[in-house]
Protein backbone atom coordinates (compact mmCIF):
# COMPACT_ATOMS: atom_id res chain seq x y z
CA UNK A 1 0.00 0.00 0.00
CA UNK A 2 2.40 2.71 -1.19
CA UNK A 3 -0.02 5.33 -2.89
CA UNK A 4 -2.06 5.82 0.35
CA UNK A 5 -5.44 4.52 1.38
CA UNK A 6 -7.48 7.42 -0.37
CA UNK A 7 -11.13 5.07 -0.48
CA UNK A 8 -13.09 4.57 2.98
CA UNK A 9 -12.30 1.28 4.63
CA UNK A 10 -14.64 -1.65 4.61
CA UNK A 11 -14.94 -3.63 7.99
CA UNK A 12 -16.21 -7.20 8.61
CA UNK A 13 -15.77 -8.60 11.90
CA UNK A 14 -12.45 -7.90 12.59
CA UNK A 15 -11.33 -7.95 9.00
CA UNK A 16 -11.05 -4.75 7.45
CA UNK A 17 -10.65 -4.19 3.43
CA UNK A 18 -8.89 -1.33 2.01
CA UNK A 19 -7.46 -0.09 -1.41
CA UNK A 20 -5.29 2.21 -2.70
CA UNK A 21 -4.41 4.86 -5.71
CA UNK A 22 -2.22 2.26 -7.53
CA UNK A 23 -4.90 -0.27 -7.51
CA UNK A 24 -3.55 -2.32 -4.86
CA UNK A 25 -6.33 -4.19 -2.40
CA UNK A 26 -5.32 -5.56 0.90
CA UNK A 27 -7.37 -7.62 3.64
CA UNK A 28 -6.59 -6.85 7.57
CA UNK A 29 -7.18 -8.93 10.17
CA UNK A 30 -7.03 -6.27 13.17
CA UNK A 31 -7.36 -8.78 15.87
CA UNK A 32 -4.94 -11.14 15.11
CA UNK A 33 -2.89 -8.04 13.76
CA UNK A 34 -1.60 -9.47 10.29
CA UNK A 35 -2.24 -8.84 6.99
CA UNK A 36 -4.97 -11.78 5.68
CA UNK A 37 -4.27 -11.18 1.41
CA UNK A 38 -3.33 -8.20 -1.24
CA UNK A 39 -3.90 -8.61 -4.45
CA UNK A 40 -3.23 -5.76 -7.32
CA UNK A 41 -6.08 -4.75 -9.54
CA UNK A 42 -5.09 -3.29 -13.38
CA UNK A 43 -5.27 0.15 -12.05
CA UNK A 44 -5.90 2.52 -9.70
CA UNK A 45 -8.75 2.78 -7.27
CA UNK A 46 -10.83 5.91 -5.53
CA UNK A 47 -14.15 3.78 -4.61
CA UNK A 48 -14.44 2.74 -1.21
CA UNK A 49 -14.91 -1.75 -2.06
CA UNK A 50 -18.15 -2.87 -1.49
CA UNK A 51 -18.91 -5.67 0.44
CA UNK A 52 -21.78 -7.40 -1.48
CA UNK A 53 -22.79 -10.98 -1.27
CA UNK A 54 -20.01 -13.68 -0.70
CA UNK A 55 -17.59 -10.92 -2.40
CA UNK A 56 -15.42 -7.87 -1.96
CA UNK A 57 -16.84 -5.58 -5.16
CA UNK A 58 -13.38 -3.03 -6.23
CA UNK A 59 -14.09 -0.78 -9.16
CA UNK A 60 -11.54 0.84 -10.12
CA UNK A 61 -10.63 4.54 -11.79
CA UNK A 62 -10.97 3.29 -15.37
CA UNK A 63 -13.88 1.32 -14.86
CA UNK A 64 -12.93 -2.25 -14.23
CA UNK A 65 -15.11 -3.80 -11.38
CA UNK A 66 -12.98 -6.77 -9.80
CA UNK A 67 -15.69 -9.14 -7.98
CA UNK A 68 -13.17 -10.96 -5.01
CA UNK A 69 -13.16 -13.60 -2.63
CA UNK A 70 -13.16 -12.40 0.57
CA UNK A 71 -11.08 -15.32 2.23
CA UNK A 72 -7.86 -14.94 -0.31
CA UNK A 73 -9.10 -12.26 -2.66
CA UNK A 74 -8.71 -14.67 -5.87
CA UNK A 75 -11.02 -13.62 -8.27
CA UNK A 76 -15.15 -14.59 -8.27
CA UNK A 77 -15.83 -13.48 -11.57
CA UNK A 78 -13.56 -12.10 -14.51
CA UNK A 79 -12.88 -8.82 -14.24
CA UNK A 80 -15.56 -6.81 -16.54
CA UNK A 81 -15.05 -2.88 -17.53
CA UNK A 82 -17.39 -0.37 -17.88
CA UNK A 83 -16.63 2.86 -19.91
CA UNK A 84 -15.86 5.75 -17.97
CA UNK A 85 -13.71 7.04 -14.71
CA UNK A 86 -15.46 6.23 -11.18
CA UNK A 87 -15.00 7.76 -7.70
CA UNK A 88 -17.42 5.94 -5.64
CA UNK A 89 -18.95 2.75 -5.32
CA UNK A 90 -22.03 1.69 -7.10
CA UNK A 91 -25.51 1.85 -5.42
CA UNK A 92 -27.25 -1.76 -4.10
CA UNK A 93 -30.45 -1.85 -5.71
CA UNK A 94 -31.09 -5.89 -4.63
CA UNK A 95 -28.74 -9.30 -4.15
CA UNK A 96 -28.25 -9.13 -7.86
CA UNK A 97 -28.38 -5.36 -9.17
CA UNK A 98 -26.02 -2.90 -9.11
CA UNK A 99 -26.09 0.49 -10.04
CA UNK A 100 -22.79 2.19 -11.10
CA UNK A 101 -22.36 5.96 -11.61
CA UNK A 102 -19.74 7.12 -13.90
CA UNK A 103 -18.14 11.06 -13.56
CA UNK A 104 -19.31 11.65 -17.14
CA UNK A 105 -22.86 11.11 -16.40
CA UNK A 106 -23.28 7.41 -17.60
CA UNK A 107 -25.05 5.08 -15.00
CA UNK A 108 -24.94 1.14 -15.68
CA UNK A 109 -27.37 -1.34 -14.40
CA UNK A 110 -25.03 -4.24 -13.58
CA UNK A 111 -25.62 -8.21 -12.20
CA UNK A 112 -23.05 -9.68 -10.84
CA UNK A 113 -24.52 -13.16 -11.23
CA UNK A 114 -23.43 -13.13 -14.75
CA UNK A 115 -21.34 -10.51 -14.99
CA UNK A 116 -23.31 -8.52 -17.75
CA UNK A 117 -24.39 -5.11 -18.01
CA UNK A 118 -28.41 -4.85 -18.18
CA UNK A 119 -28.44 -1.81 -18.87
CA UNK A 120 -26.77 2.24 -19.39
CA UNK A 121 -28.26 5.71 -19.59
CA UNK A 122 -26.50 8.78 -20.06
CA UNK A 123 -28.01 11.74 -18.40
CA UNK A 124 -25.45 14.34 -19.01
CA UNK A 125 -25.13 17.71 -17.75
CA UNK A 126 -23.52 16.14 -14.19
CA UNK A 127 -20.52 15.45 -12.71
CA UNK A 128 -20.91 11.86 -10.74
CA UNK A 129 -18.97 12.04 -7.80
CA UNK A 130 -21.29 10.19 -4.81
CA UNK A 131 -23.16 7.38 -5.14
CA UNK A 132 -26.77 7.85 -6.17
CA UNK A 133 -29.30 7.09 -3.49
CA UNK A 134 -32.11 4.23 -3.90
CA UNK A 135 -35.26 3.99 -3.08
CA UNK A 136 -37.79 1.30 -4.18
CA UNK A 137 -37.09 0.44 -7.56
CA UNK A 138 -36.02 4.18 -8.19
CA UNK A 139 -32.37 5.65 -8.15
CA UNK A 140 -31.74 9.33 -7.92
CA UNK A 141 -29.49 11.58 -9.76
CA UNK A 142 -29.23 15.10 -9.61
CA UNK A 143 -28.24 17.28 -12.74
CA UNK A 144 -27.14 20.70 -12.97
CA UNK A 145 -28.92 23.38 -12.57
CA UNK A 146 -31.34 22.45 -9.59
CA UNK A 147 -32.66 19.19 -12.00
CA UNK A 148 -33.22 15.88 -9.93
CA UNK A 149 -34.18 12.92 -12.14
CA UNK A 150 -35.60 9.28 -10.92
CA UNK A 151 -34.42 6.35 -13.10
CA UNK A 152 -36.38 2.89 -12.79
CA UNK A 153 -33.49 0.85 -11.04
CA UNK A 154 -34.32 -2.20 -12.97
CA UNK A 155 -33.98 -0.61 -16.39
CA UNK A 156 -32.57 2.64 -16.71
CA UNK A 157 -35.71 4.42 -17.93
CA UNK A 158 -36.34 7.79 -16.62
CA UNK A 159 -39.53 8.04 -14.62
CA UNK A 160 -39.51 11.73 -12.96
CA UNK A 161 -37.49 14.67 -14.21
CA UNK A 162 -38.02 17.73 -11.39
CA UNK A 163 -36.86 20.98 -12.00
CA UNK A 164 -36.17 23.55 -9.33
CA UNK A 165 -37.18 26.82 -10.10
CA UNK A 166 -35.72 30.24 -8.81
CA UNK A 167 -37.53 31.78 -6.01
Amino acid sequence: MNAGIYATPVVSGSVVYVVDLQGTVAAFDFAAKKTIWTVQTPTGVRAAPLLFGKGLLVLSTSGDVSFLKLEDGSPLMPPRRLEGSFACPPAVVDDDLLVFAAEEGTLFGFKPSTGETKWRKTIGDVRIRRTPPVQGPEIYVSRRPGHLIALDANTGAQVYFFEQTPN
